[in-house]
């Protein structure tokens, strides 16, 4: 994972580098050395390296050491090699670096244990910390900024302290350790609002609000920006303001409704930036928004005052990543009309550019994005040869973020030439490279994706959904079809990692046919031409069928079929929600329905893909039946997210939590109390949170005194294909899903994992085809084993009802939860008496997760 944190995360030094060394140094220098002889040298050192010459600031330090050598001077010994460690890891030389840092901390030991020397010893180890992290070593870089932060604490150094936790929250963060690294920022930000203004406040703030934005925090990240922008307004530090625009932009983008402030700081970036470096970054941000939100016109301006503002760039690796970022911008399929001559000449002069300086990792990326050029212009050789030697080089240097890339390039470019069986496995076997090196940079994926908007769908999920549609063509054996399903596995998990921000989910193989041999599981995955399913049998064997299908198709049926069932006043139109029940049903269930009865399939679950995740399978239609007539059904978001164990059913004790009146707008729900109060009477060791008592402080006291199994929360809330737009209502407040993760999981830290979680007032965002990766994300995050939700918001008269059937049939150990709900859901369809018969008051609830 070498060099991907240390480019595209802040470096978290609060007066970085060379310009700390220089001043904590400063005094001791001057009593060995004449001012010419050591602040000379060092200072142009300190410019060369603020002027991206890292080559020359190399000799320049390297100078500097021997004149300390020579003089005997220790402390100027143990700065110069540490900012040489600095300079060496800017270039990616990651041995050197480490030489050098090591170098510094053995003269450190020749040192008496002084204030200041002790100093000298936290920000050399700040130093070994980032060097450990950017090569992926994140335990032992958490275990050298925790040594760093206890030496702050000791001699009372404020900033060096708030450094070193905000360094320990990233290590948390790649640690997977993310209510630790959450924890550790709010104790910093508490720290800086008891400060007075001053540039390191305004630095660490803008640091903060970086790392807020790379945990997917954006209101607090846009917050904390906010604040050191007006500081850095106020104390007239052009850098850092625009710094924390430039920032504050990024954040934006994220925010799907402040896409349009989003310009408007990256407009002020490129207007008062006081460097060509920053100046270049908002341009290249506008220009990609530009072209994202169709504005031609505009980002055709754009693109000739870019080219501008290269030629007057030093050269840097700030020049040579400009270049590429501006060919990578153009090369989109969306933007293919631009000048290949424009994209082609700045590609060159990178590489070259690249070369000159020693920067294997730039003279990858050049190649390969130039074999990406040649790949769009069908000249296949060219880019085949251009894009093994990118690999080449990236895999020699260990970049594996690039290293996919330029396989998956590799896959495709062999695929689109693939007249023999030879070939095509050929293509595969780059392709599954592709996927395995995007595993072993899962962590750092999502960093690159937040950070540097890092388009998943146009830049992730295609490896998958391709390789998937390469083994899936002609007649897949077993093994293909095995493989098959395992990457479309894969693909739901990459696809909730996206969501998340953070790849925070533990995934476990799990072999379901030894686990439960009653289950027929559905792997879906839409691919552009065609719907694809896979149906594994509890025979251990694997089937599969397509159907010729467009996207588009496989859409508008999915969404005209929601429509009819989400909509109380579409209840007229029966016929049709049957017509489109029976279509889908066609497409996905009917080619195996022999296969489930020979198997004596009682239950079917569902891993679906994209937008057939935001309806429910049971209410599938054969032309007589419903699907929940002959099965009970479930959902997964992966089976590797499964923890295959049964709910104990004696003395369940039960946390009910609900709102009835009308809150922030939302309208009341008046059975939800006479819901709960049958729910008490089934279960009588519950306890009931109404209305007032429903906040998120009483909920924290209640999961932290007692174990409850089952959590019941009837309420409004959202789910949505972004994660801040998540949410569920309490008394005081929306909570998102990591305040609902981290309440929920206050008990698992205690005693056992929540077993239910039942969410029944529920609905998935209208007009979002991926909300429903929101409900996946709130079920999987919270740590329930289950999750039982709706995904559009019913009369909660209808909900009581079938919530009471639900809870009567849950203390019957002999069904499992799939076929509790498939009994309560029964119970409303057949009554004869009810009039809610219709799919639209009982088939929006499914159960995700656990159906055991």
């Amino acid at each position: 994972m070498k060099n991907i944190s240390i480019l595209l995360l802040s470096i978290f030094y609060l007066i970085t580098g060379l310009a700390v060394e220089q001043a904590i140094g400063k005094e001791s220098h001057i009593n060995n050395l004449t001012v010419s002889e050591a602040i000379s040298p060092e200072e142009r050192a300190r410019k060369l390296y603020e002027g991206k010459d890292f080559s020359a600031s190399v000799a320049m330090l390297k100078k500097t050491i021997t004149n300390y050598q020579q003089v005997g001077d220790i402390s100027g010994l143990i700065i110069a090699w540490r900012n040489l460690s600095l300079v060496y890891q800017k270039i990616g030389d990651i041995q050197q670096a480490n030489q050098a840092i090591n170098q510094s901390l053995n003269q450190i030991k020749q040192l008496q244990n002084s204030r200041n020397n002790q100093t000298l010893l936290a920000q050399t180890l700040e130093v070994k910390g980032q060097l450990q992290f950017s090569v992926g070593d994140s335990q032992a870089a958490l275990e050298t900024w925790q040594r760093t932060t206890e030496i702050y604490q000791n001699i009372g150094d404020n900033s060096g302290l708030l450094r070193s936790r905000i360094n320990q929250s990233l290590a948390l963060q790649a640690l997977g350790l993310y209510s630790q690294a959450i924890n550790t920022l709010m104790v910093s930000q508490k720290s800086l609002e008891q400060q007075q203004d001053n540039l390191v406040k305004a630095q660490t703030l803008l640091n903060l609000g970086n790392v807020w934005r790379g945990i997917g925090k954006l209101e607090q990240s846009q917050q904390v920006l906010e604040q050191s922008l007006k500081i850095a307004t106020k104390l007239s530090s052009s850098k850092i303001k625009t710094e924390a625009l430039l920032s504050l932009g990024k954040t934006s983008i994220l925010q799907t409704d402040k896409k349009g402030i989003a310009s408007e700081y990256f407009q002020q970036v490129i207007e008062q930036s006081p460097s060509p470096d920053l100046k270049i970054q908002g341009q290249l941000n506008q220009l990609e928004l530009f072209l994202n939100t169709n504005q031609k016109l505009l980002a055709k301006s754009l693109i000739s005052a870019i080219q501008d503002s290269l030629s007057q760039l030093p050269s840097t690796r700030t020049g040579v990543y400009a270049r590429i970022s501006l060919a990578r911008i153009l090369l989109r399929t969306k933007n293919a009309n631009y000048p290949q001559s424009l994209i082609a000449q700045e590609l060159a002069y990178a590489i070259n550019l690249s070369q000159k300086l020693g920067d294997k990792r730039g003279e990858s990326y050049a190649i390969g994005t130039l074999g990406n050029l040649y790949e769009k212009n069908q000249r296949y050789q060219e880019a085949k040869k251009l894009t093994e030697t990118a690999l080449l080089i990236s895999q020699s240097q260990n970049f594996p973020e690039l290293s996919y890339e330029w396989q998956w390039q590799l896959g495709r470019i062999i695929a689109v030439n693939s007249d023999s069986k030879s070939a095509i496995k050929t293509a595969i076997s780059a392709y599954s490279q592709s996927v395995q090196t995007l595993q072993s940079i899962r962590t750092d994926l999502v960093k690159i994706s937040s950070e540097a908007q890092f388009d998943f769908r146009e830049r992730v999920e295609p490896v998958y959904r391709e390789l998937v549609e390469l083994l899936l063509a002609g007649n897949p054996t077993q093994a293909e079809l095995k493989q098959a399903r395992n990457v479309i596995e894969l693909l739901q998990l990459a696809e909730l990692d996206n969501f998340f921000r953070n790849a925070c989910l533990d995934a476990k193989p799990v072999q379901i046919d030894k686990i439960d041999q009653e289950s027929a599981i559905f792997y879906i995955i839409i691919l552009p031409k065609s719907l694809e399913v896979i149906v594994s049998l509890p025979d251990q064997t694997l089937h599969h069928h397509s159907q010729k299908l467009s996207q588009l198709e496989i859409e508008t049926g999915v969404e005209d079929l929601r429509a009819k069932l989400a909509r109380r006043s579409e209840i007229i139109f029966r016929k049709e929600m049957l017509r489109l029940s029976q279509q889908i049903y066609s497409w996905i269930i009917k080619p195996t329905e022999d296969k489930l009865q020979a198997n004596n399939v009682k239950n079917v679950v569902f891993i679906a893909d994209g937008i057939l995740r935001n309806i429910p399978m049971s209410v599938l239609h054969d032309g007589q039946q419903y699907l929940v007539e002959k099965y009970s059904v479930a959902n997964a978001p992966s089976l590797q997210l499964i923890d295959p164990q049964a709910l104990e059913r004696e003395n369940i004790q039960l946390l009910g939590a609900g709102i009835s009146e009308s809150r922030f707008g939302f309208p009341p729900l008046p059975n939800v109390l006479s819901e709960l109060e049958r729910i008490k009477a089934e279960f009588s060791n519950s306890l009931l949170l109404k209305n007032q008592s429903f906040t998120n402080q009483q909920l924290e006291k209640n999961l932290t005194r007692n174990s409850y199994p089952v959590v019941h929360l009837a309420t409004h809330g959202e789910f949505s294909s972004q994660l801040e737009d998540t949410f569920i209502l309490t008394w005081n407040r929306k909570l998102n899903i990591n305040d609902l993760n981290y309440l929920l999981r206050l008990q698992t830290k205690k005693t056992a994992p929540i077993e239910l979680l039942v969410l029944s007032a529920c609905k998935t965002a209208a007009g979002d085809k991926r909300s429903s990766l929101g409900l996946a994300g709130m079920a999987v995050r919270t740590g329930a084993r289950s999750t039982l939700a709706s995904l559009w918001y019913i009369d909660d008269q209808a909900t009581a009802l079938l919530m009471n059937e639900f809870y009567q049939q849950l203390s019957n150990q002999s069904l499992t939860k799939a076929e509790v709900l498939r009994n309560a859901q029964l119970a409303v369809l057949k009554d004869e008496n009810s009039q809610f018969s219709h799919p639209y008051y009982w088939s929006a609830f499914v159960l995700l997760g656990n159906w055991l």
